[in-house]
């Protein structure tokens, strides 16, 4: 498989607009302007409506992945939820925990 990137401009597929489009050779077929998710899909599975589905999904999964950060991991802080939540963090642990985890 052959491919090369573009500068970003809209996916034939998906409608996404924030990522390199690409364009390559796939089964003897040249595909163009395709997003990443879009271009390395097979030929059944190119329905732009189950395509705009996965985006969105991958997408949320991306812009809310804080939401599901738990504050104790096997009982002790977690460090990405003193990152993502400074004031939360300040209001659950104590000044040595915090100390000892930053």
């Amino acid at each position: 498989m052959k491919e090369s990137l573009t500068k970003n401009t809209v996916c034939k597929i998906c409608g996404a607009t924030d990522e390199p489009m690409k364009s390559g050779i796939i089964d003897g077929e040249y595909i163009s302007g395709r997003c990443r998710i879009c271009f390395g899909l097979s030929k059944q599975t190119r329905n732009p409506s189950a395509l705009l589905a996965q985006y969105k999904r991958e997408r949320d999964r991306e812009d809310n992945s804080k939401d599901i950060v738990q504050p104790f991991m096997k009982n002790k802080p977690n460090r990405e939820f003193i990152k993502a939540y400074p004031d939360k963090a300040k209001e659950l642990y104590t000044d040595k925990e915090l100390k000892d985890n930053c």
